[in-house]
């Protein structure tokens, strides 16, 4: 940590199925501070309002906030990359360089590298957690909704899902057949060895690969047939593996089962095939706690306008005449 550097303090979202957050970009960041050994603790928030900077992740250091402040609520999965990126830029250049000791050749494939995972990999992760009614009522939304009271846990995921579909415009099948090229791409690499992606040191694209793939690996919520495309490349399994074990906290969580090769295929389970019986009962209950909280919120709207029109209180709301004008000294 560089001389005079205060204590850092990362915001992140909850963890959840093993993991130790729900976001992916929380994830990165807390694997760069353990790759450049910068001592930090953790504040795990509910809701991007915990943060001081009204969005996750965030870090604060002494009087400093680093983040982006949000610029409407839900914000896009490009707004949340957005923010990641503001803090891995606060790491690299106020704290500890990762890159620092990467030639010219190295830092042009980082970049190469990091628009293809940025581009193509991440894209297809939040896409398949968010936008997939599998992933979404079975783990997504119990995940996040556990975390916040009714009927919030209802109307907050709904409102991210939608702003995250609405940031894609192609078909499930094209992201992850981009997806999957991405991840041959990572494990050509890979095969050349050296430890981590470009030699022997850890660098920046390192923390943003691992917080993708130990996601790809483990969460419930990744696409059946991209997980397993995963698997087959044995140098990115054992990749994620090595990387996490040099990570106090961060270790691989057990991977989840492999759908097999009977599992459903790239259109099928984004949309184009049969819905599970899990799903439609989820999407029913769903629909019901929905219409339970319009309900609930239409009663207590009425219990406040019984209470001012019962109780005697009113507002009043309009323009002074000219004769009411002497009230003003009322204010001075």
């Amino acid at each position: 940590m560089a001389t005079g550097t205060p204590f850092l303090i990362l915001y992140k979202a909850p963890s959840a199925w093993g993991l130790p957050s729900l976001s992916i970009s929380s994830i990165q960041i807390e694997a760069y501070l353990q790759l450049a050994g910068i001592s930090y603790t953790v504040r795990e928030c509910s809701s991007d309002s915990q943060s001081p900077t009204g969005r996750l992740p965030a870090l604060e250091a002494g009087p400093t906030l680093v983040g982006l402040a949000p610029v409407k609520c839900p914000y896009t999965p490009a707004e949340e990359e957005a923010a990641a990126g503001a803090l891995l830029s606060y790491l690299r250049e106020s704290v500890r360089d990762l890159d620092q000791g990467l030639t010219g050749e190295a830092k042009g494939e980082a970049v190469a590298f990091r628009s293809l995972l940025q581009t193509s990999l991440l894209p297809a992760l939040v896409y398949s957690a968010w936008s997939e009614q599998e992933a979404y009522s079975n783990h997504m939304q119990p995940a996040v909704g556990a975390q916040l009271p009714f009927p919030l846990s209802y109307i907050t995921p709904a409102m991210h899902r939608r702003a995250v579909r609405q940031a894609f415009r192609t078909t499930g099948e094209q992201v992850y057949a981009t997806a999957a090229a991405a991840l041959d791409a990572f494990a050509a690499k890979l095969a050349g060895g050296g430890g981590y992606l470009l030699g022997s040191s850890p660098s920046t694209i390192d923390a943003q690969l691992y917080g993708c793939l130990t996601y790809l690996r483990s969460a419930p919520v990744v696409h059946p047939q991209l997980h397993r495309h995963f698997l087959g490349q044995r140098e990115l399994v054992a990749y994620t593996v090595r990387v996490g074990e040099a990570l106090a906290g961060l270790e691989v969580p057990l991977p989840r089962s492999d759908p097999g090769a009977a599992g459903p295929s790239w259109s099928e389970w984004s949309g184009g095939g049969s819905t599970s019986r899990a799903s439609k009962e989820a999407s029913a209950l769903s629909a019901e706690l929905n219409r339970k909280g319009k309900i609930w919120v239409g009663c207590a709207a009425a219990v406040i306008v019984a209470y001012v029109v019962f109780g005697g209180q009113y507002f009043q709301f309009g323009f002074l005449d000219d004769e009411d004008d002497d009230l003003d000294g009322d204010y001075e």
